[in-house]
C-alpha cells in the first residue's frame, strides 16, 4: 500500500520531496520489521522443529525458509496418510484433458491448491538445478523429451 502511494505520488505534474521521503521512509522502516519477523519467526521454527527442518534442508534446492513454509503448509506432515495427498493439496497433482477417444489433451498440474508454496517449490528447483548434477541431468532430459516430441 505504501508502495502504491509512493509510485501514485511520483507521478503527479507537482511533486512534495517531503511526502515522497516520508513515504519512503515508511517504507523503509516496514521492510525492516519484515526482515525481523521473519528471522524471529525462522528461528522458532529451526528451534521448535529442529530435525523436521534438517531433513527438509538436506533436499536439494530447498533451504531453512522454504522448509518451514512446507512445515507449516503440510501440518508437519502428520495431517497426510501420503504423499499424493501434499502433492494434492499444493496443486500439482497432473490434469489430463480427455473426451472420448479422440481427444487428448496435454497434461498440466491443477493449480487448485496453495500457490504460494508452489512458487517456492518453482524457485526450489531452479537452485537445484544449478547446485545438484542429479537434477541438472534429470531436468536436461526432461527438455530434451519435451523438446523432440514438439
Amino acid at each position: 500500500m505504501v508502495i502504491n502511494s509512493l509510485e501514485a505520488l511520483e507521478q503527479q505534474p507537482v511533486v512534495s520531496k517531503l511526502a515522497v521521503k516520508g513515504l519512503q521512509q515508511t517504507l523503509k522502516m516496514l521492510n525492516k520489521q519484515v526482515k525481523q519477523i521473519q528471522e524471529k519467526l525462522l528461528a522458532t521454527l529451526e528451534n521448535t522443529f529442529k530435525r523436521e527442518i534438517q531433513l527438509l534442508s538436506s533436499i536439494p534446492g530447498i533451504g531453512k525458509k522454504t522448509a518451514g513454509m512446507l512445515l507449516l503448509f503440510a501440518g508437519r506432515f502428520h495431517k497426510m496418510d501420503n504423499y499424493c495427498q501434499l502433492i494434492a493439496k499444493a496443486g500439482l497433482s497432473p490434469r489430463e484433458y480427455t473426451s472420448g477417444s479422440s481427444v487428448r489433451g496435454k497434461t498440466h498440474i491443477t493449480k487448485m491448491g496453495g500457490s504460494l508454496i508452489r512458487s517456492k517449490l518453482y524457485v526450489c528447483s531452479f537452485s537445484a538445478k544449478k547446485s545438484n548434477a542429479a537434477c541438472k541431468a534429470l531436468s536436461s532430459g526432461w527438455w530434451l523429451k519435451a523438446k523432440m516430441a514438439n
